[in-house]
């Protein structure tokens, strides 16, 4: 079968591929012009996946206790992302940090909530917030894309986020630069 630039790989998806590129570039590490192009096609493929902190901001958010009834006035979760937004290009940092709109992240006890994910790193969940902590969530995810596994400790949170983490979910091992037991 021939390696094209449009399809090199029809057999196998993306993240096997990844696995395989992954698994070939630790065990050839004196150079890669003993692969085969198929492979060296691939490493060039795997880098093109956008490994920017995402921001998953649930728009249907409310803070805890408030009445689910539907209003014609801006959620807070609706509110937080907009200021998210705005606060980035304020900072001119739209190319840093990715946001995604979400409905509902089953998170309604804790209020208005959000998650934070990147490739090959811990995501974690946050809820208890509002608009005027968008600073300090930017902030947070700066810190959190330069972590390797992206855990980042309170004591480097600012004080207004040190007790919102409500859950944190193991990166995909598929995911992974370099395998680990933990983090």
């Amino acid at each position: 079968m021939a390696v094209s630039a449009v399809d090199p790989e029809p057999w196998l998806s993306r993240r096997q591929s990844a696995t395989i590129v992954g698994r070939c570039c630790r065990s050839n590490r004196a150079g890669s012009r003993n692969l085969p192009a198929v492979f060296l096609f691939s490493a060039e493929y795997s880098r093109v996946t956008d490994r920017r902190p995402v921001l998953h901001i649930c728009l249907t958010c409310k803070p805890a206790g408030e009445d689910a009834s539907p209003s014609e006035e801006p959620t807070a979760g609706s509110r937080l992302h907009d200021a998210v937004v705005e606060r980035l290009r304020a900072r001119d940092l739209e190319a840093s940090i990715r946001v995604n709109p979400v409905t509902c992240m089953a998170n309604c006890e804790q209020g208005c909530s959000l998650a934070i994910a990147s490739p090959g790193k811990w995501a974690y969940l946050a809820g208890f917030l509002n608009a005027d902590l968008a600073d300090d969530v930017i902030d947070y995810a700066l810190v959190y894309d330069k972590s390797r596994t992206g855990v980042v400790m309170p004591s480097k949170r600012a004080a207004s986020l040190r007790d919102v983490m409500v859950a944190r979910v193991p990166a995909h091992p598929d995911d992974l630069f370099e395998p680990r037991d933990s983090a």
